[in-house]
C-alpha cells in the first residue's frame, strides 16, 4: 500500500500487522518522506514504486530494500516528481511526471522523453498511465488523453468539446479504467466519460 509521507506499507495477513518502509528517507539518502504515486510490479519479486519527490524507486520484495533509483539529475527521467508507471508487453517501462512522460527500453536501459515542449503530448504533466489490451500506451496528462502510436513514435490526442459531442469530462485526465469488451472509463478532475479506444468515440 502507498501512502502520503507513510512509505510504503506490506499488510501480514498471518500475522495481520502491518509493516513501513522507505519512510525515513534519510536511510536511503533523501531528505523528506516518500510520496508514493503508483505501484507496478517489476518481475516475481520487486516493485518499481512512483513517488513524488524522490524518483522512480525499484523495491525488491524479498530483501524489503531499495535497490534501484531513477532520478532527473542524469537526465533518466523528466522529473522526480513521478505519478504514474506501467510496464508494456515488451518489457519497456513507461514513467509520467511533472515534466512529461519518459520510455526506458528494456533492450539497453536508454530513456526517451515525450514533452510538451519537444511537441510530442498535449500536456505539461503527465497524471496517469494505462496499457490496454492491445498493448496501446494511454497517458492522461493536465490537458487531455493521449494515445501512442508505435508506427509513428508518436501521439494522438483527444480533448474535452464544448461545442459538440463531450469526447472528455475535463482535459485534466486523472484515471482509466479498461472492461473486457474494450470499453474504457476516463476519469478526470469534472467527472468520468465512457470511451471507446478502437473509434476514438
Amino acid at each position: 500500500i502507498g501512502t502520503h509521507g507513510g512509505g510504503l506499507n506490506f499488510f501480514d495477513p498471518n500475522e495481520l500487522k502491518f509493516s513501513t518502509y522507505l519512510k525515513d528517507l534519510s536511510r536511503t539518502d533523501f531528505n523528506s518522506n516518500v510520496i508514493v504515486r503508483d505501484i507496478e510490479e517489476f518481475g516475481s519479486h520487486q516493485l518499481l514504486i512512483a513517488s513524488e519527490g524522490a524518483g522512480l524507486l525499484l523495491f525488491d520484495q524479498s530483501e524489503r530494500k531499495l535497490v534501484k533509483r531513477w532520478t532527473s539529475n542524469n537526465g533518466e527521467i523528466l522529473s522526480d516528481d513521478v505519478y504514474a508507471v506501467v510496464i508494456d508487453n515488451i518489457g519497456d517501462i513507461w514513467v509520467g511526471s511533472r515534466g512529461g512522460l519518459t520510455r526506458i527500453k528494456q533492450e539497453d536501459n536508454t530513456s526517451l522523453h515525450y514533452t510538451l515542449e519537444n511537441g510530442k503530448l498535449s500536456g505539461l504533466q503527465v497524471w496517469c498511465l494505462k496499457v490496454d489490451q492491445l498493448n496501446r500506451i494511454w497517458a492522461g496528462t493536465s490537458n487531455g488523453l493521449n494515445l501512442f502510436d508505435r508506427e509513428e513514435n508518436n501521439f494522438r490526442f483527444y480533448f474535452h468539446d464544448t461545442t459538440g459531442n463531450k469526447l472528455m469530462q475535463d482535459n485534466g485526465i486523472t484515471c482509466f479504467y479498461e472492461l473486457d469488451n474494450d470499453i474504457m472509463f476516463v476519469g478526470s478532475k469534472a467527472g468520468y466519460r465512457k470511451f471507446n479506444p478502437r473509434t476514438g468515440k
